[in-house]
């Protein structure tokens, strides 16, 4: 989480220089009615806490909305950061290779990777309806800088390798499919409607053609969705702010002083003739539509067998009602599952590439199969590959892991060879001892405590 003063006021930037337009309700409603506000005036109007409103205004700072906030340094991802699922604890391991590429570009490819091949042509190339020859072109020149594996020629990329070797695949297919679809020339459409990046501010802010200016447009946005207006209440927290603002009178009419902050969003809102009670009670109702919908469509998800979609609408469904423990079972139960799925794609993957002799990582891949999944099967594998890339340590705590879960199991044996791999014999022998007497025929313990003893 990025740490950000209380007093840091965020600054809009000219609309000529955003990368892209917020697409969520508190950013429009941040940057055109809130602005000259600091951190921690918003973090109490808007009822986030401090880690949420961060990460709003780390986002609009990605797009070139705002300017950072202080020490923030500015993420530069080539596919919109809306569209990309988040990290998990099953990419850490991926995170911690020991690569020549940046912690922030490792991000980036871990998680273009996990939508790659769900995402649309159009979103890979930041591209809108109407698009020519020349952006799709431009596009693809900019990925190709940013993904293509001969960009990191001569530098250690392990299991990124695969990872930006299959990202590239599907970048040259869409480009192919890209270029047959576009125009040669902007349409009508395009220079009418549709200013771009490049655009200068003036035009931006002027209607073309009997259209809106862009923040006209944002405006309307909030003023017809009630829901834009309700995040002064994403949670109940927002009931506790808004003590802080008269519901229903105005300060002149109690003889109160109030602050010009909180004076500007009553403004704002009874300019919509609405009061903050309208606001939270409609609030309150949208957000039980919103999650009654995604968990609807979970449990389709779910009923299909399409986990991760399933604990993708469980997951939204509980930001919108929290303290319903049905949403959070069904969560649980397709999260599991989706997990299992992954689980056995990554260790699919080592093995493949264990097969072509690439050991490494093989090893990374099944690490992760681990971390997503740990049973007793993904260990054991685990444990074999580290042995032989002479990783005892951490061969060693994951033998032991598979022999907790499973006593009588093939944990002990495993622990074994890695004794023995590692050169402790007497450790090994006094192992495979206590296997022995659960599992006397077995002719491979055998086999190993006579190599032991032979090394004493």
């Amino acid at each position: 989480m990025i740490s950000i003063p209380g007093d840091f006021v965020p600054t809009v930037r000219p609309e000529s220089e955003w990368k892209a337009y917020p697409e969520d309700s508190i950013s429009y409603y941040i940057i055109t009615e809130l602005q000259g506000l600091d951190f921690g005036t918003l973090k109490s109007i808007l009822g986030l806490d401090e880690s949420e409103l961060a990460s709003k205004l780390a986002a609009l700072a990605d797009m070139g909305v705002i300017e950072p906030p202080p020490g923030y340094k500015v993420r530069d991802f080539a596919v919109r950061e809306s569209l990309l699922p988040p990290l998990d604890s099953g990419d850490e391991i991926l995170l911690n290779a020991e690569v020549d590429i940046s912690p922030e570009r490792r991000e980036e490819i871990i998680r273009l990777h996990k939508v790659i091949n769900s995402i649309s042509s159009m979103d890979l190339f930041s591209l809108k309806t109407g698009y020519t020859t020349s952006e799709v072109t431009t596009a693809y020149k900019n990925l190709t800088k940013r993904f293509h594996p001969d960009r990191y020629y001569g530098k250690e990329l392990g299991p990124y390798k695969t990872l930006l070797e299959e990202i590239f695949d599907v970048i040259n297919k869409s480009y192919s499919d890209l270029l047959s679809g576009a125009s040669s020339s902007p349409t009508p459409e395009q220079i009418a409607y549709q200013p771009t990046i490049q655009a200068t501010a003036a035009q931006l802010m002027t209607p073309q053609s009997g259209r809106k200016s862009v923040r006209e447009e944002i405006k309307s946005k909030i003023s017809a969705d009630s829901s834009t207006m309700a995040i002064a209440s994403v949670s109940s927290r927002a009931v506790g702010s808004s003590k802080k603002i008269d519901k229903d009178t105005d300060s002149s009419e109690t003889g109160e002083s109030e602050s010009p902050d909180h004076g500007l969003v009553r403004s704002n809102v009874r300019r919509r003739g609405l009061s903050l009670r309208d606001i939270l009670s409609k609030a309150v109702a949208k957000n039980k539509e919103k999650a009654d919908f995604h968990f609807y469509e979970g449990k389709k998800a779910l009923n299909e067998g399409n986990y991760a979609a399933a604990a993708s609408h469980f997951k939204v469904a509980m930001t919108f009602d929290q303290s319903n423990m049905e949403i959070r079972s069904a969560y649980e139960v397709a999260a599991n599952k989706a997990g299992e799925l992954s689980a056995q794609y990554y260790a699919q993957k080592a093995k493949l590439e264990w097969d072509l002799g690439h050991r490494d990582e093989a090893a990374n891949f099944q690490m992760v199969a681990v971390e997503l999944n740990r049973k007793e099967e993904y260990l054991l594998v685990a444990a074999e590959m580290l042995v032989e890339l002479r990783r005892f340590a951490q061969a060693k705590e994951l033998a032991e892991e598979a022999a907790l879960q499973n006593p009588s199991g093939r944990g002990q044996l495993m622990l074994a060879k890695v004794y023995i791999a590692a050169e402790k014999y007497h450790r090994a022998v006094s192992t495979l001892e206590e296997y022995l007497r659960y599992h006397p025929d077995d002719s491979e313990a055998k086999l190993l405590l006579s190599v032991a003893k032979g090394n004493i």
